[in-house]
């Protein structure tokens, strides 16, 4: 029954994907992630402009305001261009602030300088001053203040805040973000935000894994990717100085381009390779139809004769006239 056994191991043979092909995936997403785990910040240079969210105080004027934050009043107007005049903002109106966002310490921040005040604690500061933008352990830690009951007035402090520039991984269709407090117990209308910032809520969600949307939650921070003043959504950048000179592209970005330039080429790689494969697969199939066609044909000529389930044997060669007379014709079953 030999022909039966090679019949049933051509059809029944498992396809085992290639090695090689495995290997090529695992090659592409590796290194990309080994880039971005490398990178520290993303991009490593940071990113030229990101916008903070702060409402206007009583009694605060855009000057005010600017000089809190170390920018003029014009930058504050020209990245929000719903203000008409700087004489027109009132109390409680949301302003965007635009600031430089650096990589320190393998962290996006930028440091705004605050003079303290007689009456001011970090508390009062991070709070009130600057609306909760900044939090006291953070004061404490970039100004090497052991004890955050004490602050010494006339003192200059760095006043870190969180920014964002995007992530490739998600997107290259966003660059420029917003720092957004998400404070107690609104957490949970993430649809109410991603509706007041003309995006989605998956993009909401997607860009701060780390955001617990949920009521329960004390502030917490989220970065909203949202449009300049042009309208239009800046792409991601991968690590242009702050000039934004074309000559003047970081070692970084150059090194993150050509990542990503690879990984397109591996992913191509990988397309042919799975083309390929399917096609060699296409091939060794078509083979074994004819492998088994002509096995079929083979069986048609030999001595075997199929009735009911048994084989009939048929001596073979037939006996002839001319051969002796010990010639026999008879037939023998075999099972």
């Amino acid at each position: 029954m030999r022909y039966m056994r090679e019949q049933n191991n051509a059809l029944e043979r498992p396809w085992r994907p290639r090695k090689g092909l495995v290997w090529l995936f695992l090659i592409q997403w590796s290194f990309i992630d080994l880039w971005i785990a490398e990178a520290g910040c993303i991009p490593q240079s940071g990113c030229n402009t990101a916008y903070a969210y702060y409402k206007v105080q009583a009694n605060e004027t855009l000057d005010s305001v600017g000089e809190k934050f170390q920018v003029t009043s014009d930058e504050i107007l020209a990245v929000n261009p719903s203000i008409v005049d700087k004489q027109s903002i009132v109390t409680h109106q949301p302003l965007y602030i635009p600031f430089n966002c650096g990589c320190i310490q393998d962290q996006l921040l930028h440091m705004f300088k605050h003079q303290v005040q007689r009456t001011n604690t970090i508390g009062f500061i991070s709070k009130k001053i600057y609306e909760d933008l900044t939090k006291e352990t953070w004061i404490g830690y970039w100004n090497g203040i052991p004890n955050l009951n004490f602050i010494e007035t006339g003192t200059s402090m760095k006043i870190p805040v969180q920014c964002f520039c995007g992530d490739p991984r998600v997107s290259l269709g966003y660059g420029l973000f917003l720092t957004y407090v998400v404070a107690a117990c609104t957490a949970g209308n993430v649809s109410g935000l991603a509706s007041n910032f003309n995006t989605s809520e998956a993009l909401l969600r997607v860009y701060n894994p780390l955001v617990v949307w949920n009521n329960s939650q004390p502030e917490q921070y989220a970065f909203i990717p949202v449009a300049d003043e042009t309208g239009s959504y800046p792409q991601f950048d991968f690590g242009s100085s702050k000039r934004g000179d074309a000559d003047d592209i970081t070692i970084a970005g150059v090194l993150l381009g050509i990542a990503y330039g690879v990984a397109g080429a591996l992913a191509l790689l990988s397309v042919l390779a799975i083309l390929h494969h399917c096609f060699t697969l296409r091939q060794r199939r078509r083979q074994q139809r004819e492998y088994l066609a002509s096995k079929l044909k083979d069986e048609d000529d030999r001595p075997f004769k199929h009735n009911g389930g048994n084989y009939l044997y048929q001596q073979w060669p037939p006996c002839l006239p001319e051969m002796n007379e010990d010639c026999q014709t008879t037939t023998s079953i075999v099972a």
